[in-house]
């Protein structure tokens, strides 16, 4: 009775580990998406990569997603902030140290000590130019690895640097990945029907013009 009863207690206590073991799996692109970042004719829109970036906060103790606000269309633009599990949870300080050296209201000798004690702050986004489709999808797997990776390198950088991985546009991937996957064959030659741009351009203009 006992020695059946002690064989349950380790059959249940191997299950909870793998199940703990499943839970803190960072999934990747290719699991999510079903194919990999850069894979020709494949483009993930901003539903699927929202979808992802939630994944990976919900899996990887380097993730904290922060919501910043709606975008045109209404919808949710998130920050990634990604470091070391140690950082994160100071994010708080390093935040006033990072405000106070910006307003360079204090001493020299105390820039100094917030410069020993802070870490440096890196904003990296992608997708501004929807059309140039690499940007957003740099940033899915750029947030991935560093989420993901435990080498030597990477575990330096996320103890001395807090990088903030921000979505840039997430209407305009939603618009051209959506139209781009529209076909199931996505190989097929594609002529672009439609045009926007966020700057003024005359030259870009009267190029479009005389190409209609």
């Amino acid at each position: 009775m006992i020695k059946n009863s002690f064989k349950g207690l380790c059959i249940a206590f191997l299950m909870i580990n793998s199940y703990a073991v499943l839970a803190q799996e960072v999934p990747t692109p290719k699991s999510h998406f079903g194919f990999d970042i850069g894979d020709d004719y494949q483009l993930a829109n901003y539903t699927q990569t929202e979808a992802y970036f939630k994944k990976l906060a919900a899996a990887s103790n380097r993730v904290k997603l922060v919501d910043i606000g709606k975008t045109e269309e209404g919808r949710s633009q998130y920050m990634l902030i990604v470091s070391s599990p140690e950082n994160l949870k100071k994010l708080d300080r390093y935040k006033e140290i990072s405000q106070q050296l910006a307003h360079a209201e204090i001493t020299p000798e105390q820039a100094k000590a917030f410069a020993q004690e802070g870490k440096a702050v890196v904003w990296i986004d992608g997708g501004l130019h929807a059309n140039e489709v690499v940007g957003a999808h740099q940033l899915i797997e750029t947030v991935y690895e560093f989420a993901s990776r435990k080498d030597a390198e990477t575990l330096r950088i996320l103890d001395n640097v807090i990088i903030l991985f921000t979505h840039a546009n997430p209407d305009g991937q939603e618009l051209v990945s959506n139209w781009y996957m529209r076909d199931k064959d996505p190989k097929k030659e594609q002529p672009q029907d439609f045009l926007f741009c966020t700057r003024n351009m005359p030259g870009m203009i009267i190029t479009v013009i005389s190409l209609c």
